[in-house]
């Protein structure tokens, strides 16, 4: 084999495998619900943040459901172990304006949520996403 096509051959493998790596999917699809003793909570802003690589998040619907986004174009969330902390989803551009300026008050269950599992805080809430685990059920208690 002479030197040009021991270097072909080299690169043919090198992207072969290249591709086969590329095609694996660390990123599994992922919906679930987010409750507070047995009640689901509405309009969080939910955050899967991995031990290693890019985090994934989602929004609670009226009824606590809600969908995990990897990026603009993927659902899910890498398999692993994550952090999880919430926030809360304003409803209107009003609203997040008066949020920020401290006009919004919180009921007692958002503010027991926000200080134990928020943004910031020493996080208690860790959840592993396995090939298995399409459907999670955060318990905020």
């Amino acid at each position: 084999m002479s030197g040009s096509s021991r270097w072909v051959s080299v690169f043919v493998l090198g992207s072969l495998l290249f591709v086969s790596a590329c095609g694996s999917n660390p990123v599994m699809p992922v919906t679930g619900t987010v409750t507070r003793n047995g009640m689901p909570v509405p309009h969080l802003f939910i955050n899967f943040v991995p031990d290693e690589g890019r985090p994934s998040w989602a929004s609670s619907d009226t009824e606590g459901k809600f969908v995990l986004h990897y990026d603009a174009k993927e659902e899910g969330a890498m398999v692993g172990m994550h952090s999880v902390t919430v926030e809360v989803k304003p409803q209107s551009p009003k609203e997040e304006i008066d949020m920020m300026a401290g006009k919004v008050k919180q009921s007692p269950e958002i503010r027991a949520i926000l200080n134990k599992y928020g943004r910031g805080k020493p996080n208690p809430l860790r959840f592993e996403i396995r090939r298995d685990t399409p459907m999670i059920e955060l318990k905020l208690d």
